[in-house]
């Protein structure tokens, strides 16, 4: 992308827990802070303050998305949505 890259998302999978924390470490290592970044988390264990933290000194950022199949966000699959 050269110079039209302004920013990239990391889009972690649902059965991706914070067990991989270290693997996305190193990811995150080898790119950022050279490229802008957000991370979407899908699995709750990644609500960790050491996770947060570990973001925030890297310069990158949580994406956040609504989903019915994450208990955590207090959304189901009958919710109505507009």
């Amino acid at each position: 992308f050269g110079p039209h890259l302004s920013s990239a998302v990391v889009q972690l999978g649902p059965r991706s827990t914070v067990l991989q924390f270290a693997r996305l470490r190193g990811l995150l290592d080898s790119i950022a802070p050279a490229i802008p970044l957000a991370v979407e988390f899908r699995h709750p264990t990644w609500n960790d303050p050491e996770v947060h933290a570990w973001l925030r000194e890297r310069g990158a950022v949580r994406a956040w998305v609504d989903h019915y199949n994450d208990p955590t966000r207090g959304v189901s699959r009958d919710a109505e949505y507009l």
